[in-house]
């Protein structure tokens, strides 16, 4: 059986000598074998004379979903700026999963949603959410209202909508579908457990193409029920701020809502100990909420002090020490150490509380990309800002 790193060279083989033509040449196209540093070759091509012998080699290292069709194929794991061409003449995208929030994996995620926001400006494409009937309520990550934040404005203008469908109609679905004017393309993992805004092509494994009629998605259109604004209340109580690499930014007008009071602050950043950079912002935070004559009574920083090329946990917690103490701050710094990586540990949050005896405030603050990226201009940064009170 083939290794990993086989594998994958076969998947890729496989992937471009499937053709990406939406009518697959015969022997060879400028879609899978020709490009014009190879064109003295072209009449020499023919993909098919490998093709069934790749197919039999990976479908016995990879094997296939129980509920995808006997004919579809392994195919490379895509990235989705490469899968740009599948989608641009889609009439519809459709994605399936059994809970929309709860994205942590920012590469993919974020990829996915600028590469359909893409699309929903150019094409005349719709993007569609499929959701189970029963999902249970869960908070949105960080990363989810990014996302939403992205997809919003397309939600408003019924580009990007939501259905819900009872799980007997998931349990065939495929993760991502295509439907274009002829022919509809499906991708398909072991499941659809994966958080809808997670990436396009999160867990899948396998494709198939065929007729419109053959598809799971034309099979369940009489099931689905419309879920209208689905986005909208991760957006309604947000205030965002989006701070450009270069741009002059006034932190401390992030938390102005606690001028002059006495407040507890939490702050949740894997990384913020890990190097001298993070340790220093800190500092800079802690000096940003007390410009407006905010008192800082209590800090607690939740980290992560263990992974490669990170200073030893005993330096990381000295140094966060110092720099709060180097901003004028005379608390005991609390600490959390939460290294068990199989524990969701992504986001990046400050909560400020109040702890005074005025009107109690508490308010949550989502960071992209960590509050060193925050504290410097030169890196870009947007904040999300809920109330919790």
């Amino acid at each position: 059986e083939p290794d990993f790193s086989a594998r994958i060279l076969f998947k890729r083989a496989r992937s471009i000598l499937a053709c990406s033509s939406e009518d697959p040449c015969e022997a060879s196209c400028l879609q899978c074998l020709r490009e014009y540093s190879n064109q003295q070759h072209w009449d020499q091509f023919d993909r098919l004379l490998c093709l069934d012998w790749l197919d039999d080699v990976i479908s016995h290292s990879i094997p296939r979903p129980s509920h995808a069709p006997n004919d579809s194929i392994p195919v490379a794991d895509f990235h989705p700026a490469n899968f740009r061409e599948r989608l641009v003449n889609a009439s519809l995208i459709a994605v399936v999963a059994r809970s929309l929030w709860g994205a942590n994996d920012s590469g993919a995620a974020l990829s996915s949603a600028k590469l359909l926001r893409g699309v929903l400006e150019q094409q005349d494409t719709r993007l569609f959410f499929v959701i189970p009937h029963d999902q249970k309520p869960s908070v949105p990550t960080g990363l989810d209202r990014e996302i939403a934040e992205m997809l919003g404005p397309w939600e408003r203008r019924q580009k990007v909508r939501f259905g819900s469908l009872p799980n007997k109609c998931l349990a065939e679905a495929p993760r991502l579908s295509i439907v274009g004017e002829s022919s509809v393309e499906e991708y398909f993992g072991e499941s659809i457990d994966f958080p809808a805004l997670e990436g396009l092509l999160a867990g899948t494994s396998h494709w198939w193409k065929g007729n419109p009629d053959g598809s799971w998605i034309s099979r369940i259109q009489s099931e689905l029920k419309d879920l209208p604004n689905h986005l909208a209340p991760a957006l309604e109580r947000l205030k965002v701020w989006h701070f450009s690499v270069g741009q002059r930014r006034n932190v401390s007008e992030i938390f102005a809502d606690f001028a002059g009071r006495e407040v507890a602050v939490e702050l949740e950043d894997p990384w913020i100990g890990a190097r001298e950079s993070g340790r220093s912002a800190m500092g800079e935070l802690m000096l940003a909420i007390a410009s407006n004559g905010t008192e800082i009574r209590q800090l607690r920083v939740v980290l992560r002090t263990n992974g490669k090329e990170v200073d030893p946990a005993p330096i990381q917690l000295e140094g966060l020490r110092q720099s709060a103490k180097s901003s004028g701050i005379d608390v005991v710094v609390e600490f959390e150490e939460r290294n068990n990586r199989k524990i969701h540990f992504h986001d990046r949050v400050i909560t400020v509380r109040t702890v005074d005896i005025g009107h109690p405030l508490k308010t949550r603050f989502n960071v992209t990309a960590g509050i060193d990226n925050l504290m410097n201009r030169w890196k870009e940064c947007r904040v999300f800002m809920e109330s919790l009170t």
